[in-house]
């Protein structure tokens, strides 16, 4: 749990800061999360699709919405990053992270836009920190249900 909170706390500031997830981070994200998969033992074939499944997932919105806008309104460093959280949790929390990181990244635009005298719909918000929330509460959900505990303290 460590490893994650501190891997997840560094991409939400990072990203935060510089609008930008480094793909180093990522990597290491995708990596340790395969490390804590494979104690559970999970099939290596199940991580890779949960993966890809949580990468087709943001890059075909990331496509959409460029599509319908001509704006990249997802970057790409945040489609890397839920790859990766594909890595941590299985594919069938794909729907609640999606869920959690947009419902909390609404709730901090609305509190945003209260802060303010005048709505910026200009305003570009990171996405990182809350697919960082999204995936330390998923996962940690993921273990209660589970009753899964890391052997090596991940």
């Amino acid at each position: 749990m460590a490893l994650l909170a501190i891997q997840s706390a560094f991409i939400a500031v990072y990203d935060f800061r510089t609008q930008t997830i480094p793909d180093l981070a990522n990597l290491m994200l995708a990596g340790s999360g395969i490390l804590v998969q494979l104690q559970r033992p999970v099939p290596f074939i199940a991580i890779m699709i949960s993966m890809f499944a949580f990468f087709l997932f943001f890059w075909s919105i990331r496509t959409l919405h460029w599509r319908l806008t001509g704006r990249i309104g997802l970057g790409l460093g945040d489609v890397k990053m839920a790859a990766a959280a594909g890595a941590w949790l299985p594919i069938s929390a794909l729907p609640g992270f999606i869920g959690m990181a947009a419902g909390t990244a609404l709730v901090a635009a609305f509190a945003m836009s209260l802060s303010t005298r005048s709505i910026q719909l200009t305003r570009r918000i990171p996405f990182g920190p809350f697919l960082a929330l999204a995936l330390i509460c998923c996962w940690v959900l993921d273990m209660a249900t589970t009753g899964w505990e890391p052997i090596y303290g991940f």
